[in-house]
């Protein structure tokens, strides 16, 4: 499951919802959590800065546990944070920029989680090659 940005009636842009549905359903060994950058920042969740990025990977750690992390969707936002509306913006040109994606990216706990691109792209055709290289240069 993904987690959502909040807006309307949505279910899921919190960590306390997201524990609270895998609750209800006994948490099976197969549900896993894909979290979206952009829908993070959106619901309230300060990810940019290094100490915001590890108080939130230990909230959801305590929570769901990072051993239910499967995926991360690496999509910056066009809106700040707690606008409650999903919005992708391509890497770097949003509100979490690229010190956060920095500081994403390389957090020694993720190493292995796949990341997936749903920007818009540089010419509006969806993810692209100048979003991965951009990525790719944001490692260390």
């Amino acid at each position: 499951m993904e987690n959502s940005a909040g807006a309307g009636s949505n279910m899921g842009d919190s960590l306390e919802e997201l524990e609270a549905i895998m609750r209800i359903m006994n948490r099976p060994v197969r549900l896993k959590v894909c979290l979206d950058t952009a829908h993070l920042l959106a619901s309230g969740y300060e990810i940019r800065t290094k100490h915001g990025w590890n108080s939130f990977l230990e909230k959801f750690d305590n929570l769901i546990g990072l051993d239910r992390l499967a995926a991360i969707h690496l999509n910056d936002s066009m809106v700040d944070i707690d606008t409650k509306k999903d919005r992708h913006e391509n890497i770097g040109y949003g509100f979490i920029g690229e010190e956060g994606f920095k500081n994403i990216l390389n957090h020694p706990k993720l190493q292995k989680i796949p990341g997936i691109l749903e920007v818009p792209g540089m010419k509006n055709m969806g993810p692209d090659e100048a979003n991965l290289k951009k990525l790719i240069a944001l490692t260390n």
